[in-house]
């Protein structure tokens, strides 16, 4: 049997926190499963602390973590909004903060991040979250009817592009880690 003939079993359970629009899975924004919908988490000014954020990157199975960058706001999602986790630094999750304590106070509005960006953390150290390893990166359709198009203004270089589209699917463990372990 070929590798891609095997049907493997991926555990399903996956955190509540999830960074995107990163370079890595390991940086980007911040997102907060609540209330069954992902949503970007949005803050004023810089009230996280160096806490926070190692809390944060905790609560995604990372062992560390740090601020990144502010991220513009999406309108395509739902803010979270965040002001102040209040995180000691021996929490384990986000869940186990100040801030998030008391859920049904937290305010959920597409107007109330106006103004305010998301924000973006940096994460690090061996990741414990189920199935850290199975990430991979690209994804391959074949027997696909195909177009050219091209690479370069030049129109010199091309390249077969996939008349095949997927939509509406969520794709688990994707992304490029990096993480070398040695």
């Amino acid at each position: 049997m070929l590798p891609y003939q095997q049907q493997i079993n991926y555990e399903n359970t996956f955190p509540d926190f999830k960074l995107i629009d990163g370079p890595t899975v390991r940086q980007g924004r911040l997102q907060v499963k609540f209330r069954d919908r992902w949503r970007g988490v949005c803050s004023a000014l810089t009230n996280w602390t160096a806490a926070d954020t190692q809390v944060a990157c905790k609560s995604m199975g990372y062992s560390d973590g740090a601020f990144y960058t502010w991220f513009r706001r999406n309108n395509d999602t739902y803010p979270f909004v965040m002001p102040v986790p209040g995180c000691r630094p021996t929490a384990k999750n986000l869940w186990d903060c100040q801030g998030f304590a008391k859920l049904d106070k937290i305010p959920l509005s597409e107007n109330l991040c106006q103004g305010e960006d998301d924000i973006g953390l940096y994460c690090w150290g061996q990741p414990t979250f189920t199935g850290w390893a199975k990430h991979w990166k690209g994804l391959q359709i074949f027997n696909s009817p195909y177009h050219y198009v091209h690479l370069d203004p030049d129109m010199v270089s091309v390249a077969r592009e996939s008349n095949s589209r997927l939509e509406f699917l969520d794709i688990r463990y994707a992304g490029y880690d990096g993480y070398v372990i040695t």
